[in-house]
């Protein structure tokens, strides 16, 4: 039987998984295509819906971004059946990423390295109008430029 209360760990869950190492993204990571994209538009947030994959502001996504947001989100329904719960159950779902630009400590960056604390949260709304939210960080580190491997 579905049940609301796994949805809180489900949310947590798959924000976690999105700004993981996990999360690649053609030949780099996702999150280092979001800081780039970010940097050179002077943004430091990104909201996605989950039901519907659209991603604001579309500065920030890029065509491998925007690859794995739609990997994502068609995988949402069966995160949340796995979970215990079910997509029937989920009126609204959305992803925010904050982005927290850090510095270098020491040495200057000859390379230009970016360093950022992500911060994302998971908002779930079930059918009863009931919020369920999970908030994970992570920090990254990033090359300016993608390299070529």
């Amino acid at each position: 039987m579905a049940k609301y209360r796994v949805l809180q760990s489900a949310a947590h869950n798959y924000g976690a998984s999105f700004i993981s190492v996990m999360n690649m993204a053609h030949d780099d990571y996702a999150m280092c295509y979001l800081l780039r994209e970010a940097k050179e538009a002077g943004v430091d947030e990104l909201r996605v819906n989950l039901l519907t994959g659209v991603a604001d502001p579309a500065a920030l996504v890029s065509p491998e971004l925007a690859r794995s947001i739609a990997a994502y989100c068609d995988g949402f329904g069966a995160h949340i059946q796995r979970s215990g719960s079910a997509l029937d159950m989920v009126s609204s779902a959305e992803m925010h990423i904050q982005i927290a630009w850090g510095h270098v400590v020491g040495e200057p960056d000859g390379d230009r390295t970016m360093h950022a604390r992500l911060h994302c949260t998971v908002s779930i709304v079930d059918d009863r109008g009931v919020r369920h939210e999970g908030e994970t960080s992570a920090t990254w580190i990033c090359h300016a430029i993608k390299r070529l491997y």
